[in-house]
C-alpha cells in the first residue's frame, strides 16, 4: 500500500513561547505543510508514502528536502525548481487568545507557479494506490488549481483512490471565485474515497448539515468515509460517517501547547487504522487521542507513534517509566 500526497512545503516561523512578534527579535523555523503532517503521520504508523511537491533551487529547498528525507517520507517526486518557498508566520495563542497566522507571499512559491506536466503527473502516480489532495491547493495559484485538477483525471483514469482534506480557508480565497472554487470542490468530493473535514465544510455543498444529508451524499457518490474532529473550548471529540450511520467519540479535555496540526493528525491515525481493517468505532477512538495528544507537542507535524498512543490509552499515566 502506497500513498502519495500532492501539498505545498511551507517555512513557518514563530516566536518562542506565547510571545507576539513585536515582543521578540528571533524566530524558530521548521518546515511543515498538510500533506507533510498527512504522509509524516502515516510513516508513524508503517506506511509507505510519497510526496508530490516543488521546492526552490536554493539552500532553502535543500534544507527542506534534507527535512522530508529525515522524517522518511518519499522525496522522489519533489521537484527543484524556481526559488521561493511559501512562508507563514505563526504567533500561539494562549487561554483566550487565539494563534494568528500570517502569510507572506504564498501564490509566488516554487510549488505554485509549477503547472506539471503530463509526463510529470503520470510519474509521480506511477505505483501509487491513494492520492491525498488538500482544498487550500485550490485556492493558492492558478497553477495549483490546475494541477490539483489534473492529477484528480489522472487518478480517475489509473483507478487511484482520492483522499481529500477540505482544509477550506477564507483569507486565501479572494482572488478566486467561491462558485468556480465549490465547483471543484463538488467534482472531486464525486470521485473521492475518503473525505476529511467539517460538517460546516460539508454545509458549503449541501447547504444543509443534518446527519442524514451527508450519510445520502455518502451513497450518492459512493464515498466510503466521511471524518474529522469538532473542537469547542477545551475540549475535541472526533466524528466519521459511513454509507450507513455517524459514531462520535468521547469528549476528551484539551490543553493546547500548540493549536496547529491536530486536524491532520487525527486524519493520519484514522486513515492508518481504517487500513488496517480496525471498525470505524476504534480507529476514530483511537485517532481522537492522537489528536489531543497533537495539541501537547511544539509544531505542526505529528510525533507520537503508535506505540506510545496504544500505551497511553491502556494506561494513561503521568509519567512512563
Amino acid at each position: 500500500m502506497r500513498i502519495a500526497s500532492y501539498s505545498e512545503i511551507l517555512m513557518r516561523l514563530n516566536p518562542e513561547l506565547y510571545y507576539r512578534l513585536d515582543q521578540v527579535d528571533s524566530l524558530k523555523f521548521s518546515f511543515t505543510g498538510t500533506g507533510l503532517n498527512f504522509l509524516r503521520g502515516l510513516k508513524l504508523h508503517g506506511m509507505d508514502t510519497s510526496l508530490i511537491s516543488v521546492l526552490p533551487k536554493n539552500r532553502l529547498g535543500q534544507v527542506a528536502l534534507r527535512q522530508i528525507k529525515y522524517l522518511e517520507v518519499g522525496s522522489e517526486n519533489v521537484l527543484i525548481e524556481g526559488n521561493h518557498l511559501g512562508i507563514y508566520l505563526l504567533e500561539l495563542g494562549f487561554s483566550k487568545r487565539p494563534s494568528q497566522v500570517t502569510y507572506l507571499n504564498r501564490e509566488n512559491s516554487a510549488f505554485n507557479v509549477k503547472l506539471l506536466s503530463e509526463k510529470e503527473i503520470e510519474s509521480s502516480l506511477n505505483g501509487i494506490d491513494y492520492i491525498h489532495l488538500c482544498g487550500i491547493a485550490l485556492s493558492t495559484s492558478e497553477m495549483s488549481f490546475t494541477n490539483v485538477m489534473n492529477i484528480v483525471n489522472r487518478a480517475i483514469e489509473k483507478k487511484i483512490k482520492i483522499i481529500f482534506d477540505f482544509n477550506f480557508r477564507a483569507s486565501l480565497n479572494e482572488d478566486f471565485s467561491l462558485q468556480r472554487l465549490m465547483d471543484a470542490y463538488a467534482t472531486i468530493l464525486k470521485h473521492s474515497n475518503v473525505v476529511f473535514g467539517s460538517k460546516r465544510d460539508f454545509e458549503r455543498i449541501l447547504h444543509k448539515v443534518d446527519d442524514e444529508d451527508i450519510i445520502e451524499f455518502l451513497k450518492l457518490n459512493d464515498i466510503e468515509y466521511f471524518a474529522g474532529t469538532e473542537k469547542k473550548d477545551k475540549t475535541i471529540k472526533g466524528f466519521i460517517f459511513d454509507q450507513t450511520k455517524v459514531y462520535r467519540t468521547q469528549t476528551l479535555e484539551v490543553e493546547a501547547l500548540d493549536r496547529i496540526g491536530a486536524g491532520d493528525a487525527f486524519a493520519s491515525a484514522l486513515f492508518s487504522k481504517l487500513i488496517l481493517n480496525e471498525t470505524i468505532e476504534s480507529a476514530a477512538d483511537y485517532a481522537v487521542v492522537l489528536a489531543q495528544m497533537a495539541y501537547t507537542t511544539i509544531g505542526d507535524l505529528p510525533l507520537l507513534d503508535d506505540e506510545f498512543i496504544e500505551s497511553y490509552i491502556s494506561d494513561p499515566k503521568d509519567v512512563i517509566r
